[in-house]
């Protein structure tokens, strides 16, 4: 199914002759899909999914190696469980109480047993990290900057109507910022550099409330991988500057490693070569949150964390109750080469630990029952 694109001033044109789009890895982490689950059998999808259809241009292609190889250090837009500093701080989410009254602040934790609250406004998300600087939405600012001890707003164009807005409203690239502005029309994308000046340069999505997933490249070319909802579903498209896009899956929680899109479909999780093929369905057990570590899917259904290499039944890692206080199991995500897994009961409870490979707990990083 093929849409259209209007682009202003020819953006990919001239802006992918800088490394502009560059990097395309999962929380810091960087991958080799042929490694991955590359022997999985696969059974048809149970929905049907649109496929890709290769777009015809006029326009040639830009080739990756026109602006320089991707960046092995920049974070998928995916929300990693927190952040690892250069100088081996963590940066987390934690629950503060005062009273009967819980909220969500987060912790600079040095390891040594100090830990200190950032003091960010309220209700503030922190989108990225470059290992000294946090970069961090502020619902009466927008995006501002924390270096240091100290916060300042890095562009006040990027306020959004919304409280908060989606993480994938955000890009960080390597030398380039970009976001999402929702408008009556669609989406127009823009562009930033670091220190918050705003390119004349954007995209115009023709959809309401698109967001930005990753970069990747596809046949020779780096194409920009979005998303934008419809209905109930979310559609995941492949733009690669010209003046239309490639629908690819539908479908959620996209990420892409190497020259695969994954994503989770009726909570059975996906994989789809980007240029172009069937989807495969990778699991049975149902799929709430994933990554890949150590050449291997991790994926847990609520309850209990899994490994697969695609050539035996998936491996039971660790269950909700080997987690302290836990219920269910929130989320697992890979920062830095490291698993980490995140386990909740109630409405507040929350525990955040490090896996090995064998699904053992080496370091509890943190639980609020501690506070």
């Amino acid at each position: 199914m093929m849409k259209n694109y209007r682009i202003v001033a020819a953006v990919l044109g001239a802006l992918l002759a800088a490394p502009i789009i560059s990097g395309c890895s999962d929380n810091n982490t960087p991958y080799d899909s042929e490694a991955v689950i590359s022997s999985a059998e696969v059974t048809t999808a149970e929905k049907t999914t649109v496929q890709p259809e290769t777009v015809a241009s006029d326009e040639k292609k830009q080739n990756a190696s026109d602006f320089g190889a991707p960046s092995e250090e920049m974070l998928l837009n995916n929300s990693p469980l927190l952040y690892i500093m250069d100088n081996g701080d963590y940066i987390y989410s934690a629950v503060k109480k005062e009273g009967n009254t819980h909220y969500e602040v987060y912790v600079r934790d040095d390891r040594k047993g100090r830990s200190e609250e950032l003091g960010l406004p309220q209700d503030s998300v922190i989108f990225y990290s470059d290992g000294k600087k946090l970069y961090y939405y502020s619902p009466d600012e927008g995006l501002c900057v924390y270096d240091n001890g100290k916060s300042s707003l890095l562009c006040s164009e990027t306020k959004s109507e919304e409280r908060i807005p989606q993480r994938n409203s955000f890009f960080f690239a390597e030398n380039y910022i970009f976001f999402t502005v929702p408008g009556e029309n669609g989406t127009e994308i823009r562009i930033m550099d670091y220190t918050g000046e705003l390119s004349e340069k954007s995209f115009h999505i023709d959809h309401r409330n698109a967001g930005i997933i990753c970069n990747a490249d596809i046949d020779g070319g780096l194409c920009l991988i979005c998303s934008y909802p419809k209905g109930t579903d979310e559609h995941i498209i492949a733009f690669d500057g010209s003046d239309s896009y490639t629908e690819l899956a539908v479908g959620y929680s996209p990420l892409t490693a190497g020259d695969m899109l994954y994503y989770i479909d009726f909570n059975k999780l996906y994989r789809l070569p980007l240029s172009g093929g069937e989807p495969q369905q990778l699991t049975d057990t149902l799929c709430k949150s994933y990554c890949i570590y150590d050449d291997k899917l991790i994926f847990t259904d609520g309850k209990t964390v899994f490994s697969s290499d695609g050539s035996s039944e998936p491996k039971e890692l660790i269950s909700y109750k080997d987690l302290e206080g836990c219920d269910f199991i929130r989320s697992v995500r890979v920062t830095d080469g490291r698993l980490f897994v995140m386990g909740g009961a109630g409405a507040f409870h929350i525990c955040l630990s490090e896996l090995d490979k064998d699904g053992k707990i080496t370091e509890k990083v943190y639980s609020d029952n501690e506070s």
